[in-house]
């Protein structure tokens, strides 16, 4: 599966994939696979599940630069299957176009997250840890994948080397953080399962949007772990044992509403918790389900809306992002422009044009 990024995926021979397949891609990319249903049911008849077919579809690796791969997939799972990260990798972003996975870090404090198309996923894996997904039959999953692999081919390249010594700073133990997509996101996504070009107007093309995808997951990064914030998890209908009561979103609005008129205040989830009369995990759980996010990713939602009104108004870009609770510009930025698709600077230019006095 290993290639150039041309053709594109769409141009590559649909085809079936074996256990042994899903093995040999493990191998070069270092995660394990297993196929619970699959094997148990082939031990028992005493069957080499090597052979046995469990995904159907195209599937592309590509190095983009030394270092810096990029994997497109679109299969039909045809069993369900558990992937398990075996070694560290400086830095991935995971986006889903179609489908859903169960992702787990197992630790002590295990963190369990549901990555559907609606969010994507950055990781950086160690060996203190495992990160690990289930992949549930009978869906298609569409995905991209953009990772940082190997520490030593990555000093060939400044920037890249830069990139994951920053996300490294930022954390000294295996993590995952989960983030919503924006539709400009999406649609670099979308771009690179279907380039719009070809030769090497699509090499350029590939290169730049993974390098727009691996910003967008590290600014992500760093501006969670800059605010001193957990991994954003959102919850699961599994885990909250049901939708939010009528009562529970009462209690939850009242949540929402300190938040959005004083996203200032240091607001811890204790705190918050002890507003809506609920429990630390269960505040967490139920108001992912209430308003499809995390606590403190509507908080930095909100603060990120109020910096932007800010500086439309004049203010620097310096005391925007002091005002936002960001302790270094550069974060401010790097999550500024994820969130809303242009840099803090963009946004006072366009200010200041506005501000201009028509001409007859």
């Amino acid at each position: 599966m290993k290639a150039a990024c041309t053709p594109p995926l769409e141009h590559c021979p649909e085809r079936s994939f074996s256990v042994a397949d899903f093995h040999q891609f493990g191998q070069r990319n270092a995660f394990g696979y297993r196929f619970p249903q699959l094997d148990a049911a082939l031990e028992r008849k005493g069957c080499d599940p090597a052979h046995c077919c469990v995904a159907k579809g195209r599937v592309l690796e590509c190095a983009i630069r030394p270092g810096l791969c990029l994997v497109l997939s679109d299969i039909d799972v045809l069993q369900p299957y558990q992937s398990t990260s075996q070694v560290h990798s400086e830095f991935a972003v995971c986006f889903l176009l179609q489908g859903q996975a169960d992702v787990r870090l197992h630790t002590r404090e295990e963190q369990i997250l549901r990555l559907q198309p609606s969010l994507a996923m950055s990781a950086q894996y160690g060996e203190g840890a495992a990160i690990s997904g289930l992949h549930a039959a009978g869906q298609r999953l569409r995905s991209v994948s953009v990772a940082l692999t190997d520490a030593h081919a990555l000093q060939e390249d400044s920037a890249l080397a830069a990139c994951a010594h920053l996300a490294a700073c930022h954390t000294s133990r295996p993590q995952v953080r989960a983030w919503r997509t924006s539709t400009h996101v999406r649609q670099i996504v979308s771009g690179l399962l279907q380039p719009p070009w070809h030769g090497p107007l699509q090499k350029l093309y590939m290169e730049g949007a993974t390098l727009q995808l691996l910003a967008c997951g590290l600014g992500h990064w760093v501006q969670g772990q800059a605010q001193g914030q957990g991994p954003d998890l959102p919850a699961t209908a599994a885990r909250a044992g049901g939708s939010p009561t009528a009562r529970d979103m009462r209690r939850l609005e009242q949540v929402r509403a300190l938040l959005h008129e004083q996203p200032e205040q240091a607001h811890s989830l204790h705190a918050l918790a002890r507003l809506a009369c609920m429990s630390v995990s269960t505040l967490g759980l139920k108001f992912a389900q209430a308003y499809g996010c995390s606590v403190f990713q509507y908080l930095r939602k909100r603060r990120l809306e109020l910096a932007r009104e800010q500086l439309q108004q004049g203010i620097s870009v310096a005391q925007a992002a002091a005002s936002a609770g960001y302790r270094h510009p550069a974060s401010f930025s790097a999550a500024f422009r994820a969130h809303f698709g242009h840099s803090p600077t963009a946004a006072c230019k366009r200010a200041w044009v506005d501000s201009l006095p028509c001409r007859a």
